[in-house]
């Protein structure tokens, strides 16, 4: 009778512990969940921002942005082909 006695509150004793460490995981992952909508949120709206801006620059300058980006396709170019004729492709 002892015997079942300790067995039953080793049991409840497992099930307390179990139960905490249910609570802790939920809680973890309710702040985990909670992080990455703040940053998912974050990134949209700088996504918003930088595409704003995009279309600001391109209504007011659209020759300076024309020459940033044939001045960053020449860039490119040249460091492919120096990277190209170096024996590394």
């Amino acid at each position: 009778m002892a015997d079942i006695a300790e067995q039953l509150s080793a049991d409840e004793s497992r099930t307390k512990d179990s139960l905490s460490s249910t609570r802790k995981l939920r809680g973890v992952g309710e702040t985990l969940g909670l992080a990455a909508g703040k940053t998912v949120a974050r990134l949209r709206e700088n996504a918003a921002l930088a595409r704003q801006r995009a279309q600001q620059v391109t209504s007011e300058n659209p020759l300076r942005f024309l020459a940033v980006l044939a001045g960053v396709a020449a860039v490119a170019g040249f460091a492919t082909r120096l990277w190209r004729s170096s024996g590394n492709a």
